[in-house]
């Protein structure tokens, strides 16, 4: 179009490139609405039908990766345990039609035996055996390699089952990022699992993805008081606790938006050092806190908070 161009109503003529660039991966997101979960399943569907396995799980795991509605992950989801469930069906009749034939073969080979061992002399009897041998090991072979495939797909499929709470967490994170107890529900979910790491780097994310003004079901002071417990009582690293808390109280690296929260933050860091016998510390903290030094906006009534 050309430069100032307008149409009969007086709005500016919008050329085909930027209505081109207009078509994020967002908006056509947001233009679905609730197709969304039903055109990642379709999209799969036909992968599958192609016999492009591979292909199909990527796109079942971008759309798990990807969707805000929990209705849509539903439908994402128990599609990809249907399909998966399907690999081992398949599978495991491949597997007893495999066994059938190898019955098969082999009572049709010792039947041929029979009937040449009658006519072979002892040289010839030993290298028909030699050959029923060979055939013996790859028919064990195969069956080794039938029985892997189908202990790995069931393997995937009990891995997918199990990833599903922290599959749906994310969604609910999407929806509303600054929502705290979804966050403590997540390192709750990997301590369960054994992850304490993973646990200890959700809460992290948390704090840079959790606003204090806009934050639900829950204060954001909680997310850092679990991660310090997480990390001198989990992974036994008091030093990194520390860290937290210094980073929190001293370099105000969250801002919080009530002095209550970051009262609560200084208060964890004393009992800290006084489990660690740390007393001059725990004193000096506890001075410190008190002092009215503090300029930040939750700072100013941080002493008054503390106050008994």
């Amino acid at each position: 179009a050309a430069f100032g161009a307008t149409d009969d109503d007086g709005q500016p003529i919008q050329s085909t490139r930027s209505k081109r660039e207009k078509s994020t991966p967002q908006a056509l997101t947001h233009r679905l609405g609730e197709m969304e979960g039903t055109l990642w399943t379709r999209l799969a569907e036909y992968h599958v039908r192609a016999g492009d396995f591979e292909l199909a799980r990527s796109v079942y795991e971008e759309a798990l990766d990807g969707i805000t509605r929990v209705r849509d992950f539903s439908l994402v989801f128990d599609a990809y345990v249907k399909f998966e469930e399907g690999v081992i069906e398949a599978l495991m009749e491949l597997m007893e039609e495999d066994d059938e034939e190898e019955e098969e073969g082999n009572g049709e080979e010792a039947k041929d035996s029979d009937e040449k061992g009658l006519k072979a002399d002892n040289e010839d009897l030993d290298i028909l055996l030699g050959d029923n041998a060979h055939n013996t090991v790859s028919n064990d072979e195969d069956a080794a390699d039938s029985s892997a495939d189908v202990e790995l797909a069931i393997s995937r499929a009990e891995h997918l089952t199990s990833r599903r709470p922290l599959l749906l967490n994310r969604v609910l994170l999407r929806q509303n990022p600054h929502n705290v107890g979804e966050w403590i529900r997540r390192s709750q979910l990997y301590l369960v699992l054994g992850e304490a790491d993973m646990a200890a780097s959700a809460l992290e994310e948390s704090l840079k993805a959790v606003d204090a003004r806009k934050c639900v079901n829950g204060s954001p002071s909680t997310l850092v008081l679990t991660l310090v417990d997480i990390l001198e009582h989990k992974q036994k690293d008091v030093a990194e606790a520390r860290n937290v808390l210094e980073r929190i109280c001293s370099k105000d690296e969250y801002d919080f938006a009530d002095s209550e929260d970051l009262a609560q933050c200084h208060a964890a860091w004393v009992e800290l050092e006084l489990r660690q016998e740390n007393w001059d510390m725990a004193l000096n903290l506890a001075r410190r806190a008190t002092s009215g030094k503090k300029v930040s906006k939750a700072a100013r009534g941080l002493s008054r908070s503390l106050r008994p």
